[in-house]
């Protein structure tokens, strides 16, 4: 009998330890989930959960603006091989090459000229890393790494504004009749000097002296854009710096002379428009809490819409621009601060292609303006194929396929 007493006895002892440790855990379990932060729900700003599973819907942008395409006028001169860069407002519309020419239209799309100032000489620019238009003045901005050249709409050169070291603009924009606005991305780019990083990086810079204001955002680390820099080995006695990037994520956009700042290692996102820095938008969770950043990438904002692309700053060794294609489209609508995620996004007269939402390069005078430059070969194509409607049909029953590129342009709603 005692022993069987005794065996109960320790039986009891165990369940007794093993039931008040479960108990000990939860508790441990629920205080450490307590202790974890929650999405803002007092904020007056809207507040963009990256967590949240947001209601999916296709969006045909035809619904939101009205939609004009444009053909550029092709000749002799004007052959655009690679328009990377893209500038309209209501009288022209620029075009430039990254290795050389800039080309000028009218609104129209006749075509007025083309300019070539490429070469190393003090009047001349080499490869251009941003490029920004005064169309008041009729002046246009070329970034180099050590300084912005400034031509007038002729082709002449004006001036050049220094760019200190370890400075460099592939984000700037013109902001009124005295000053450019721009990101300071050298640290996205090559610093071999190890230069000391620069804690206010955005900057109003005069257009006649190029000396550099700072706007009131400083940060404490960068968020770069160069997933991975190494040293590659071309024989044994030559090498090369190798970098792979997320280069086309912009911080910074445009909304006429309204800009949207979106600093990757900040929680806050920010506009600026007439000399005042206000809070646009909060993010959820922290940027502190992400081993690898989850950053907030702007894709075009206008007075309706703020479309956005959480984008994880991952390194995808065989297809380097993944986690940007890859990343959900959404979109805040600025009246009622809904969120959606836009499955695909696409212009009815062109069903069959997803509009492409990367526009870094892209700046439009105008508020609430948004573009497309489709080749007029794949235009042929498609027409030929049967895939286009409406306006856009019309337009590329016209073409050739060796024409210029047609410009779509898209006017958002303002209601």
């Amino acid at each position: 009998m005692c022993k069987k007493s005794n065996l109960n006895l320790h039986q009891l002892y165990i369940e007794y330890i093993m039931r008040n440790t479960f108990i000990l855990f939860c508790l441990i379990w629920l205080v450490g989930c307590t202790n974890q932060p929650k999405a803002p729900t007092d904020s007056t700003l809207p507040v963009l959960d990256l967590t949240k599973d947001y209601p999916k819907m296709e969006l045909d942008i035809n619904d939101i603006a009205e939609a004009e395409y444009i053909p550029l006028e092709t000749t002799e001169e004007s052959v655009i091989a690679l328009g990377a860069f893209l500038n309209i407002s209501d009288k022209y519309i620029i075009m430039a090459d990254p290795l050389g020419p800039v080309f000028i239209f009218d609104r129209k799309g006749k075509f007025i000229r083309a300019i070539n100032n490429y070469g190393q000489g003090p009047e001349e620019h080499n490869v251009i890393i941003g490029l920004t238009v005064d169309f008041q003045k009729e002046e246009y901005y070329i970034s180099q790494h050590a300084q912005i050249k400034v031509y007038d709409f002729s082709g002449k050169w004006q001036r050049s504004l220094k760019v200190p070291e370890g400075v460099s603009y592939t984000e700037f924009f013109n902001y009124n009749e005295e000053k450019l606005i721009g990101n300071n991305s050298f640290y996205d780019r090559y610093n071999p000097y190890n230069l000391p990083m620069d804690t206010t990086p955005y900057h109003l810079i005069d257009k006649q002296t190029g000396d550099r204001h700072p706007l009131p955002i400083t940060i404490k680390s960068w968020v770069s854009k160069t997933l991975d820099r190494r040293k590659v080995m071309l024989d044994k006695n030559t090498a090369r710096m190798e970098t792979k990037s997320l280069s086309l994520l912009p911080r910074i956009w445009a909304n006429g002379y309204d800009f949207f700042i979106s600093e990757f290692s900040k929680d806050t996102l920010y506009r600026y428009k007439n000399d005042q820095l206000t809070p646009f938008a909060i993010r959820y969770p922290s940027i502190d809490s992400y081993e690898i950043p989850t950053v907030i990438s702007p894709v075009f904002y206008t007075d309706n819409y703020f479309f956005f692309k959480p984008v994880e700053m991952k390194l995808v060794e065989n297809d380097t621009f993944e986690p940007y294609t890859k990343a959900p489209l959404l979109m805040l609508d600025r009246k009622s601060n809904e969120i959606r995620h836009i499955a695909r996004i696409y212009d009815s007269n062109r069903p069959s292609v997803g509009l492409w939402t990367n526009m870094h390069y892209e700046r439009s005078e105008i508020p609430n303006y948004i573009f497309k430059q489709i080749p007029a070969s794949q235009l042929c194509e498609e027409y030929e194929a049967g895939k286009l409607k409406g306006k856009l049909k019309e337009v590329a029953s016209r073409l050739k396929e060796d024409d210029n590129y047609v410009i779509a342009i898209y006017k958002l709603n303002t209601i």
